[in-house]
């Protein structure tokens, strides 16, 4: 398993797990991957992976919420199987993202630097402390779980 933090100004980048499952031929694909949007304590967050095989630079790429997208500082790099938990506290400040989340629920849109929608993910309203995320990492089916930031994501909670 790769572990490993990047000190990207105040963006939190938390530990990194490949994914376990065959990846398709080389090719880098950047993907939403588990996102919280109503913390307790804390600030709502997106988890970014790269799916793919290959490095990707993510300079020019960022997150919306239908308003214009806050980009991704330059520079920033996911490693094959590498997860990216990118803070969004609305503040933009500080390496933030000018992003909040909305507990009542929205879709959220990862674009490229021309602005084109890369993948999205849209979901209703949110427990506090469960996470909407994908199952198995990068491919699965969106779901309530537990919150894995930066590590891969459990199956989902279905117990209601």
């Amino acid at each position: 398993m790769l572990v490993r933090s990047l000190a990207l100004s105040c963006l939190l980048v938390a530990g990194c797990g490949l994914v376990d499952r065959n990846l398709d031929q080389g090719q880098a694909v950047v993907v939403l991957n588990e996102l919280l949007a109503k913390a307790s304590e804390g600030d709502d967050w997106v988890e970014l992976l790269n799916t793919g095989l290959a490095e990707v630079e993510l300079d020019g790429m960022g997150l919306s919420d239908g308003a214009p997208a806050w980009v991704l500082p330059d520079g920033t790099t996911l490693q094959p199987g590498e997860l990216l938990v990118i803070v969004c506290d609305g503040t933009g400040v500080e390496g933030k993202a000018d992003l909040k989340l909305s507990s009542d629920g929205e879709t959220v849109f990862l674009v490229d630097a021309e602005g084109r929608t890369v993948d999205e993910v849209e979901f209703g309203p949110q427990e506090e402390d469960v996470s909407w995320g994908r199952y198995p990492d990068g491919t699965g089916d969106w779901g309530p779980m537990e919150p894995s930031p930066g590590e891969p994501n459990d199956a989902p909670d279905t117990d209601g």
